[in-house]
């Protein structure tokens, strides 16, 4: 009902590099109820992956995210932009064949496209899972490895995968510091991206100490969180005087 009437909205936020500009946006999804406010997604996507609502509403998130891609800023800026697909969405049949008549009717260029995907994807059918990731490849399409570190797959297993990208959980970010018990587990994180050459991206940072910390150890990553912006209406992002300075976050 929210997607045919209208009430869902793109948002985005930001992930910058360590001199606080921003290369790149993860497209979110929120639900704007005409009574009830704006719903929190953590109520209702669960409800969605249960119901199978969440294959529509990925097709709807993938649509937004193309639209916003060819933006004439964002292309200007060649940024990139990374969207959540759920096990259930990338399991559907014309799943390949539905993005790549997305890519080819939108004109977007696929490069800048970044699908971020979890360790369920990896349990059923893994052949076919890691062949339809192959195929978007040769469309240009990346693959980001969302919340790694928090599930039980062998690493020798994942790294299987055609991937560009890790996403370091928020619940690694949390309470870090160089004595906290997740700092060898990140340090360690970290040391596999590097030795695959993939992008770190460190998600829920909050505190500037956090950032410092995660930058000392790989000068290359990407934070996103609080500390740098909330997630934004997309439409206002795009209305900021300079998309990639620090003028153009909401630090908080």
């Amino acid at each position: 009902m929210a997607l045919q009437e209208g009430q869902l909205q793109l948002f985005v936020q930001p992930q910058v590099d360590m001199m606080g500009r921003v290369v790149s946006v993860e497209a979110l999804v929120r639900w704007q109820h005409p009574l009830n406010g704006m719903i929190d997604p953590t109520e209702f996507i669960p409800v969605a992956e249960d119901t199978g609502l969440v294959v529509p509403l990925g097709d709807w998130m993938l649509e937004q995210t193309c639209q916003l891609l060819n933006d004439p800023r964002m292309q200007q800026g060649g940024y990139r932009v990374s969207v959540n697909v759920s096990a259930l969405q990338f399991q559907q049949a014309g799943f390949v064949r539905k993005l790549q008549e997305l890519i080819q009717r939108t004109g977007v260029d696929a490069s800048r496209l970044t699908l971020e995907v979890t360790e369920s994807l990896l349990l059923q059918e893994v052949e076919q899972t890691i062949q339809k990731m192959v195929s978007l490849r040769a469309l240009g399409v990346h693959f980001a490895l969302d919340d790694f570190g928090t599930g039980y797959s062998s690493l020798a297993y994942l790294m299987r995968l055609p991937i560009q990208e890790i996403k370091l959980d928020q619940t690694f970010i949390h309470d870090l510091t160089p004595q906290s018990h997740g700092a060898v587990l990140v340090e360690a994180l970290l040391m596999v991206a590097k030795g695959r050459a993939l992008r770190v991206v460190a998600e829920g940072v909050e505190h500037k100490a956090q950032a410092q910390l995660l930058q000392a150890w790989e000068p290359g990553i990407l934070c996103q969180g609080y500390l740098f912006s909330r997630p934004l209406p997309a439409s206002e992002w795009l209305q900021a005087p300079d998309l990639s300075g620090p003028q153009a976050l909401r630090t908080w």
